[in-house]
Order: C-alpha cells, then structure tokens, then sequence
C-alpha cells in the first residue's frame, strides 16, 4: 500500500501527465512538439515529450531523445510543477 504523500504525489503528477497530454500540437502550422519537466518533491523529476506521430513515430522520437546532449538547456522546454507552480 502507498504511503499517503507518495500517492498524494503520484496523483498530482497523474494529473500534470493528463494536462501535457493536451499541449496543443499543429503538425502543419507549429508548435510540432513541446518539451515540459517538473521536479518531483521526494527528488528527482518527470519528463514530458508531446508531438504528433505525423511529425515523427515512436522509433524517431526515442533517437531524438538519446541523442540529446546531457546536461544541455533546451530553448522551448518549460518547466512546470504538478502541483501547479511554476
């Protein structure tokens, strides 16, 4: 059974998943993709990747993420909270 604040925190970050999962997406007109994290408050983070799969499939997508550079910024990435901070 989940303790009260891991399953506090896993309800809220279920809740932030949902909200990037309707980022919206224009693969003719742009934005194709959005990039968004959100520390977690017992440490470490989630990740959210949103593009269409007309812009790219599942195998590009994972490429473009392995081969993204550690410990670089990414320009049009956003950080957000899941519990609605910035």
């Amino acid at each position: 059974m989940l303790g009260d604040a891991l399953a506090d925190e896993l309800g809220a970050v279920m809740a932030w998943v949902n909200a990037q999962a309707a980022t919206p997406i224009d693969p003719e007109h742009g934005p194709t993709w959005a990039l968004a994290y959100a520390p977690l408050t017992g440490g470490g983070s989630v990740l959210s990747f949103v593009t269409s799969h007309v812009v790219a499939d599942g195998s590009l997508k994972l490429v473009a993420l392995e081969a993204a550079p550690p410990g670089t910024a990414c320009r049009r990435c956003r950080a957000t909270s899941p519990r609605g901070g910035p």
